[in-house]
Formats: C-alpha cells, sequence, structure tokens
C-alpha cells in the first residue's frame, strides 16, 4: 500500500507540472544559471591539486595493520589529483627509496583511497563545476512549471535527472535512477557567496531492493588565484566510512594561461 500510494502521489505531481516553451523556457533556465557559481564561465579549465587525508579517518580494515613503518609509507604516498568538467584523473606514486615489498602492503589502502576520491569529483563537477543547470540545450529534456517552483530534466551520467526549484531557481531535490533497480534521491546545498552560490555539501538516499545506502559530504571551499575550489572534504557512507582529506598546492589552468 505504500509504494502504491508513493505511485499515486508521484502521478499527481506529475499532472500538476506545466510544461515551458519558448521564452518562458528560456526565462527559467537563464535565471537558474545566473544563481551559480561557475567555474567554466570564469574560464576555468581545470585545477591540479594534491590529496592529503586523515588516515585517522579513513576505516583501519583498509589500513596496514599495526606496522609503524608501512602506515608510515602511505602517509607520504603523494597523490595528484586534476579535475575538470568532465571529471577527474587522480595519480599517486611512493616516494623515491620505498620497497616494493612495503608498496604491496598499503596497495589495498592506496586502491580504495583513490576510489573514494575519485567517486566524490566524478561527481561534484555536476552541480560545483559550473552549477547543476546544464549550459548546453543537448543536455536539456524539459522544463515545467512545478506548483510554485519548476522542474528541470536534464541527461545524466545513467540516464534523466530531475531537477526541483524552489521558487528562487534553487535547486532543492534531484531524483535519478542508476539501473533500473536504484533510485537515487540528492538534497544539495548550496551557500552563498559575492559570485553566485557555491556547492558546500549534498545528502544522498540510494535505495535498491536489498535496502538504502545513505551518503552525505561537506565541502569547506578555498581562492586559489581568485577563484572557488573545494579546500577540505568529510565524506560519509553508510555508517562505517566517514573520510577527511584536504587539497593543497593547488594550480588553476585557464583559457587564458
Amino acid at each position: 500500500m505504500i509504494a502504491l500510494g508513493g505511485a499515486v502521489a508521484m502521478q499527481a505531481k506529475e499532472m500538476q507540472a506545466q510544461e515551458l516553451t519558448g521564452t518562458a523556457r528560456q526565462r527559467v533556465l537563464e535565471t537558474a544559471r545566473s544563481r551559480y557559481y561557475n567555474l567554466t564561465g570564469l574560464g576555468v579549465k581545470s585545477f591540479t591539486c594534491g590529496v592529503n587525508f586523515d588516515l585517522d579517518t579513513l576505516s583501519k580494515g583498509f589500513l596496514p595493520a599495526g606496522d609503524i613503518a608501512d602506515r608510515a609509507l602511505l602517509q607520504t604516498a603523494v597523490f595528484t589529483l586534476k579535475v575538470t568538467s568532465g571529471g577527474p584523473t587522480l595519480k599517486f606514486q611512493f616516494p623515491d627509496g620505498a620497497q616494493s615489498q612495503s608498496e604491496d602492503v598499503v596497495a589495498g589502502a592506496t586502491l580504495w583511497i583513490s576510489e573514494l576520491v575519485q567517486g566524490f569529483f566524478q561527481t561534484w563537477p555536476l552541480k560545483g563545476f559550473a552549477g547543476p543547470i546544464p549550459h548546453q540545450e543537448k543536455q536539456l529534456l524539459g522544463v515545467a512549471q512545478d506548483g510554485e517552483g519548476y522542474r528541470i530534466t536534464v541527461k545524466g551520467p545513467a540516464g534523466p535527472m530531475v531537477l526541483h526549484l524552489d521558487r528562487n531557481s534553487m535547486v532543492t531535490e534531484i531524483q535519478s535512477q542508476n539501473g533500473t533497480a536504484s533510485q537515487i534521491d540528492e538534497h544539495p546545498i548550496f551557500t552563498s557567496a559575492p559570485e553566485g552560490m557555491v556547492l558546500t555539501g549534498n545528502d544522498t538516499q540510494d535505495t535498491e531492493p536489498n535496502g538504502t545506502t545513505r551518503a552525505r559530504y561537506a565541502i569547506d571551499i578555498g581562492r586559489v588565484d581568485g577563484f572557488m575550489i573545494p579546500q577540505r572534504v568529510r565524506l560519509l557512507v553508510g555508517e562505517h566510512v566517514d573520510v577527511k582529506f584536504a587539497l593543497s598546492g593547488c594550480k588553476v589552468a585557464t583559457a587564458k594561461r
């Protein structure tokens, strides 16, 4: 009965929405886009940073067990991250002179760390690089009046994504699917800055037939050459992952350099 009620409520909401075209559609898009900080609009192509981890926040199951030397090696591994609007590239290397046997011991931990950072920065650009509203027309599937707010449907990595906007053109919820059985419900957090709203957090529920996983993150924003980019991140997944990492020594590449 609960599932049926949810389906009926969703159908009713769909019926309330009125598709917009022409000038009305363009006005909604332009207003919404203008609310958000846009690195692409400022000419930013990418930024490259070192990644520093708080090892005390990493799950002990992924760290070398009790061997201080191996843990120290992991601490000195150099992670280099490059982020574009299309996603991240992450590389790591151990310091010169490290023993290959020791590298093998911490290989699992470095892989796990890499997957966490890449996973975060695969989704961050969709909302954080140029705002959540795509600027390319080919990425848009529909714009509708939805009660006092709006609903914008866009192409996502795994299928359509529905962005729900309030009357002030702020994105309050994003709904999508990951495959046929996974329903994803996001509540992004944006913080006001002189240049526009900046993504500083997100709260996601990923519902599958075998259960629901909650993933959250909080971002501290810093400035590099005047541009606002993530500086510190806290990532929480389920009940067992609570990881903190920071970006350092960042360099921003723009269209002019």
